[in-house]
């Protein structure tokens, strides 16, 4: 069983996110944001593509990065607005880069353009300089939180995607994707969107997604990724072991 990853977040306001700045940090363009009227520029070399997913209907003026930007920002007026939802996944290193477009593509037109949502993706290549096995190419999603009609955007939030179930289900689409593309290439290798407890597997662990500043040192100082989580299982382990022995101390009184 290869590896299967696959997170979902919200773009907060409240927690100091703004769309344009993450739209500018997946796809490493300059985009303005029309509230502060600052550019937010993440400079990167690792993007394989971007491209914006757009329902049939979507307003020209929707359909640029910067355009996208200028509407979503305008669309949410509260200073704690939820402005997208953040996707993020693996992508299987054995593929091409073409294959890998391909799953990115199918994903996000069956579960967000063809839905009424406007989906922005970019891969990044994740290269490890110095061991490719170790490559880690993956994908990064904004989904707009309201759909499109043909003036632009709905006037109400789209809820009905905020449920489980829909989790469950992209979970679930991004399996089979990645799973039709080992197919067409004859691989023998598959994914599981389910965990390993689920699975009933005991022989694996699952295994810590590290942060872009963590996989940046590693390619940077060519240290061993399976020696640094070693390191950082032991913390967790010595951070647990001290919370009990506080907990024990407090009981004595």
């Amino acid at each position: 069983m290869s590896y299967y990853n696959c997170n979902v977040s919200i773009v907060q306001r409240s927690k100091g996110k703004s769309f344009a700045g993450a739209l500018s940090y997946i796809s490493g363009n300059n985009i303005k944001d029309i509230r502060s009227g600052k550019s937010r520029y993440y400079e990167r070399n690792d993007v394989w593509n971007c491209k914006i997913y757009c329902p049939e209907n979507t307003p020209e003026r929707m359909r640029t990065l910067q355009g996208l930007s200028d509407t979503v920002e305008l669309a949410e007026n509260r200073k704690n607005s939820q402005v997208a939802r953040s996707i993020i996944f693996a992508l299987p290193k054995e593929l091409t880069f073409d294959e890998l477009e391909r799953i990115v593509d199918n994903f996000a037109i069956k579960n967000f353009a063809n839905s009424g949502l406007i989906a922005v993706a970019a891969i990044h290549m994740g290269k490890n300089k110095k061991d490719t096995s170790r490559n880690n190419p993956h994908a990064h999603i904004l989904v707009t939180m309201r759909k499109v009609d043909d003036n632009g955007f709905c006037k109400t939030k789209d809820r009905e995607h905020n449920r489980k179930d829909s989790l469950n289900q992209w979970r679930e689409s991004l399996e089979r994707e990645i799973n039709r593309a080992y197919e067409r290439n004859n691989m023998p290798e598959r994914v599981s969107s389910k965990s390993y407890k689920v699975q009933g597997r005991t022989d694996v662990k699952p295994r810590k997604r590290l942060t872009r500043d963590e996989w940046e040192r590693l390619n940077r100082n060519g240290e061993r990724i399976d020696v640094y989580r070693e390191h950082l299982e032991q913390r967790k382990l010595e951070k647990e072991k001290k919370q009990e022995r506080m907990r024990n101390f407090e009981r004595m009184f």
